[in-house]
C-alpha cells in the first residue's frame, strides 16, 4: 500500500515543494467492491485539501474543512445531464445583490420564497401556488403585432411561459376579445377587435389565483392610421424579377411583394421612395374606394384604378388627377395570389404619379416614382424620376404601404 501511495505522491507533487506531505495522506484501496481515493488531513490538524488541475496548477476543485463544503474555482459544465438531488442556498437574510451577483439565487427561509438577483434587486423567482395545486406562475415578455387599427380583426401572438388551459387573459379597455387560443405552454394567440384609440395593457394571470403575473408589461396602441408595408422595390428588382409571396415585411425586408397582405382592406396606398437610406419624396394615392390588396392590383392591370395622386417633396406639394393607374397591363397578376415566386409582373410595372396616366407597359410613365418602363428590370429598375427629371442608383429602396 504505501509503494503505490509513494508512487502517487512522486507523480502528484514532484514539481511542487509541500510541507510536511506523508505518503498515508493519499490512499487508494478497495472496501466494499469499491475503489477509494482517499486524501486525509494529518490526525489533529484542521485544514483543507486542494486538488490541482492543469499546465499552471491555477485550477483547483477543494475542500473547505471548515465549512464541510467543495469550491470550484471554474465554471462546473455538466453537458446538458439532469442535477438532481440539488437544493438552492437556505439564507435566512438576503445577500448583497449589485452586478458582480447578477444571475445568483437563493432560497430565503424566512418567508420561503426563491430569489434571483437582476438589476441589482432580488426578485422573486416562484409565487405561491397552493390555490392551483402547484402549478408554475405564467409569466410573458412578448406580443406581436404591437399595433394594430381601430375596428381591425386580428391575431394577437403571446410569448411568454407556463400557460396552461387555466390561463387567463385580461385586456385592457380599447379592444374587444373575440378568442383566446392556448397553442403551448410558451404561446397563445387572442383574436381581438380594434377600438377606442389609445394604448392598453396586456396582463396575463393564472385562474383562481390572485397574486399578480410576473414578467413585462406589454403594450399595443390602437391607431386610427396605421400604414401597412405591403411591397418592397429596389434598383434591380421592381417588377418582372421582383419576388412575391406569403411573408410579412418590416422595413429591413428585401425587394419583395408580400401576397399575405392580399385580403388588407384600404382606401389609399403611400409611397416612400429612398436612397441610400434617405427620403427622397412621399407619394399619397388616394383612391376614394374601399378594395382589397388583390382587388385594387388586378383591376389596375385590367382595366386602371381612378386615382388622386398627392406628391410631398420637401415643402412642396404636388397635386395629380383624378388619372388611371394602371401598374402594368400586361402584368397579368391573376396566378400570383398563391405559392410563392420570382417574377411579381409578367410584363413591366410602374410605382408612381403623373400629370396623366400611368402605365408601365408602353406608357405613359411616372413623373415621380420607379418602374420598368416596357423593358427588363436590371435595365430600369436602377432609375427614379423627380419631376420628370431622372436620375439613376443603386440603392434604391421603395415602400409601398397601405391604409
Amino acid at each position: 500500500m504505501k509503494n503505490i501511495a509513494n508512487i502517487i505522491t512522486s507523480l502528484l507533487f514532484s514539481s511542487i515543494i509541500f510541507s510536511s506531505v506523508f505518503a498515508e495522506n493519499i490512499q487508494i484501496f478497495n472496501q466494499d467492491h469499491k475503489n477509494r481515493i482517499v486524501i486525509q488531513n494529518d490526525i489533529g490538524i484542521s485544514g483543507d485539501s486542494d486538488l490541482f488541475f492543469g499546465s499552471t496548477l491555477s485550477h483547483a476543485l477543494s475542500w473547505d474543512n471548515t465549512n464541510n463544503y467543495f469550491i470550484f474555482t471554474d465554471d462546473v459544465n455538466f453537458s446538458g445531464n439532469e442535477i438532481k438531488n440539488v437544493r438552492l442556498e437556505n439564507l435566512s437574510t438576503a445577500p448583497i445583490c449589485d452586478n458582480s451577483s447578477a444571475g445568483r439565487v437563493y432560497h430565503n427561509i424566512s418567508d420561503t420564497f426563491s430569489y434571483v438577483c437582476s438589476n441589482s434587486i432580488w426578485s422573486k423567482i416562484d409565487e405561491e401556488v397552493s390555490v392551483l395545486g402547484g402549478k408554475l406562475q405564467p409569466y410573458f415578455y412578448e406580443i406581436t403585432p404591437d399595433k394594430i387599427s381601430t375596428n381591425e380583426t386580428v391575431d394577437l401572438t403571446i410569448i411568454g411561459g407556463n400557460f396552461d388551459e387555466d390561463t387567463v387573459f385580461t385586456l385592457g379597455s380599447g379592444i374587444l376579445v373575440n378568442s383566446i387560443t392556448i397553442n403551448s405552454d410558451k404561446q397563445a394567440t387572442i383574436n381581438v377587435t380594434g377600438g377606442a384609440i389609445e394604448a392598453f395593457n396586456i396582463s396575463v394571470d393564472a385562474q383562481n389565483d390572485t397574486l399578480d403575473d410576473f414578467g413585462q408589461t406589454l403594450t399595443v396602441d390602437v391607431q386610427d392610421d396605421i400604414w401597412k408595408l405591403f411591397a418592397i422595390t429596389d434598383s434591380a428588382k421592381c417588377a418582372e424579377s421582383l419576388p412575391y409571396g406569403p411573408n410579412m415585411l418590416t422595413e429591413t425586408s428585401a425587394a419583395y411583394f408580400s401576397t399575405g397582405m392580399q385580403n388588407e382592406l384600404h382606401s389609399k396606398f403611400k409611397q416612400v421612395l429612398t436612397v441610400g437610406g434617405v427620403t427622397k419624396y412621399e407619394i399619397l394615392y388616394d383612391f376614394g374606394n374601399t378594395k382589397t390588396i388583390k382587388d385594387r392590383m388586378n383591376n389596375a392591370y385590367t382595366n386602371g384604378e381612378p386615382v388622386t395622386w398627392t406628391v410631398t417633396n420637401g415643402a412642396n406639394t404636388y397635386t395629380y388627377g383624378t388619372h388611371l393607374w394602371y401598374f402594368s397591363d400586361g402584368a397579368s397578376l391573376a396566378s400570383k395570389w398563391s405559392g410563392s415566386g420570382t417574377r411579381f409582373s409578367n410584363d413591366d410595372g410602374s410605382w408612381g404619379a403623373n400629370s396623366g396616366n400611368v402605365d408601365g407597359n408602353g406608357g405613359p410613365y411616372e413623373i415621380w416614382g420607379q418602374g420598368n418602363h416596357n423593358s427588363s428590370d436590371a435595365s430600369q429598375c436602377g432609375a427614379y424620376y423627380t419631376n420628370g427629371s431622372k436620375t439613376t442608383s443603386s440603392s434604391i429602396k421603395n415602400f409601398m404601404y397601405l391604409q
